[in-house]
């Protein structure tokens, strides 16, 4: 079979330093990763309306039968501690310019002076898009201001967006608690920014209650939207049903589908290598569809020589 010549990891979590995520990626035959920044804080949680609506959501959770609210909260609150800043991100790829990409977060739910004070960090850090997690960002892309405002930057700059679809991680991954993570939350924003590239982290897919929630959402945001890509990050299972390769065949496409590890979050259960040979060794893939999705895609969308 053909060997891809360039693999891209456009999903990574860069929690463990450079040398440890270096030699993953030379494990696995990894070229060059995308690492994310996540701007999160646990002041958020308590805003008061924000605490309301978090918790009436709890409330509709299956959780909520057998755990207390304030264990999930308290939760919550260790989980919102910036772990991975901007700048974080911005040195390590300073550090290894030709095997990283950085892209920073903005927490959507602070005011508008906030996001702009972090459009321009990431435009001075040399970060090439942004990070974003409607669930413990807390915002609605459907309703928020400060969301078409970095829709509105990414279009002028050529950033790229990559915004968590599907259910979070634990302890919001609860469908009560993902509402605002729906593909088809992204719908009037592309309707006014048809340039700027989003990508759907997860594909809609990612819940440990019901995999593949929002495949489908997905799939028609990305047939109705050319600028929607989407990423396997920890649903690489998805190319393992021929449907489900045929349906992103058919609408979004296999030019707009990116490698994604969602790495060190799925290093207990799979390897990096292991979700590469999902696609390498496929059965209903073409050979330049895996190519495609292994580096080209990726490549293409960062402007990768």
């Amino acid at each position: 079979m053909i060997m891809p010549e360039l693999i891209i990891d456009t999903h990574v979590h860069p929690k463990m330093g450079a040398t440890a995520l270096l030699a993953e990626m030379d494990s696995a035959g990894v070229q060059r990763s995308v690492l994310l920044a996540v701007d999160t804080n646990p002041d958020d949680l308590r805003d008061p309306e924000t605490l309301r609506q978090t918790r009436f959501r709890f409330f509709k959770t299956p959780d909520a039968k057998r755990i207390l609210w304030s264990e999930v909260e308290a939760t919550m609150l260790q989980k919102l501690t910036p772990k991975v800043t901007n700048q974080v991100v911005a040195d390590l790829v300073a550090g290894h310019p030709d095997r990283f990409i950085g892209l920073g977060s903005i927490n959507l739910s602070k005011d508008a002076s906030y996001v702009e004070s972090k459009l321009e960090e990431i435009e001075r850090l040399g970060l090439r898009g942004i990070k974003l997690l409607p669930f413990s960002q807390f915002f609605d892309p459907a309703e928020s201001e400060n969301f078409l405002r970095v829709c509105d930057w990414c279009q002028q700059t050529g950033q790229v967006i990559l915004i968590h679809t599907g259910c979070g991680a634990p302890p919001w991954d609860a469908r009560a608690f993902s509402l605002d993570a729906n593909p088809d939350k992204l719908r009037s924003a592309l309707e006014r920014y048809p340039e700027t590239p989003i990508i759907l982290a997860h594909l809609g897919s990612y819940s440990k209650d019901e995999p593949g929630i929002w495949f489908e959402e997905a799939c028609r945001l990305g047939a109705d939207y050319p600028n929607v890509w989407g990423d396997l990050a920890a649903v690489a299972w998805l190319v393992e049903r021929e449907w489900r390769i045929d349906r992103m065949r058919t609408t979004i496409g296999f030019k707009r589908i990116l490698f994604a590890s969602d790495y060190p979050a799925v290093a207990n259960q799979v390897s990096i290598g292991y979700m590469i040979n999902l696609v390498r060794e496929n059965p209903f893939l073409a050979e330049e569809e895996k190519l495609d999705i292994l580096g080209r895609n990726a490549a293409r969308l960062f402007k990768i020589e």
